[in-house]
């Protein structure tokens, strides 16, 4: 089934028709089962609260990331994903903030799921990777991860353990040493940081971190 995401939809439960689109993409996904497809139209979604990505299906913009953003507005991370065969495909992914939890604060790959032809820019997490977080497995493929912070490991991406980065740009990127609840925690992997086995980087321009 396809379901459709649009600024101006008139949010018809279960969303099956351009007209009767979600103006969000959370209540899209939770209308959808494993094998959907969540197609979501131009334009800027900014979200109070991050979005769980619980379940194999494709999240995809119809027109790329230069006119698709999902914007956490410095205020949450832009996506938790726990669906290992979850796809998210071009949009621009901004603003995320982790706050002291620990994960990403753009997209957070938990066991798995693919992050595709995304630019994942100007997102911040305390501990585990300012743009992304691979935890024991998740796929980057064809994405620009950029001007990201981390106030500990991997400024633009964290992995542990079987994680792939692959035809990426990783760049511009930071991990502080920064003071945090009476600790200084020592900024490594100011692109990447990779921990643990089975980690992947290939085919990637990594520079300028």
């Amino acid at each position: 089934v396809t379901r459709y995401v649009s600024t101006t939809g008139g949010q018809v439960f279960p969303y099956t028709s351009v007209a009767g689109a979600a103006r969000s993409i959370q209540p899209a996904i939770n209308a959808s089962a494993a094998g959907d497809v969540v197609l979501v139209y131009p334009g800027t979604y900014t979200l109070t609260i991050q979005i769980n990505l619980d379940r194999n299906i494709t999240v995809k913009s119809v027109s790329g990331a230069a006119a698709t953003i999902v914007d956490g507005n410095n205020a949450c991370r832009i996506f938790w994903v726990t669906g290992r065969g979850a796809v998210i495909d071009g949009f621009t992914i901004t603003r995320g903030f982790s706050g002291y939890g620990g994960g990403a604060g753009g997209v957070e790959l938990v066991e798995g799921g693919t992050l595709k032809n995304c630019v994942v820019t100007s997102s911040k997490a305390h501990f585990d990777g300012g743009g992304v977080n691979c935890f024991r497995g998740g796929m980057v493929d064809g994405c620009t991860i950029s001007g990201n912070e981390s106030d500990d490991y991997g400024g633009g991406i964290s992995c542990y353990n079987t994680a792939i980065i692959v035809n990426s740009i990783i760049e511009n990127n930071r991990a502080n040493n920064a003071p945090i609840s009476g600790a200084v925690y020592n900024g490594v992997g100011g692109g990447i940081f990779m921990d643990g086995s089975g980690c992947i980087v290939r085919n990637c321009r990594i520079r300028d971190n």
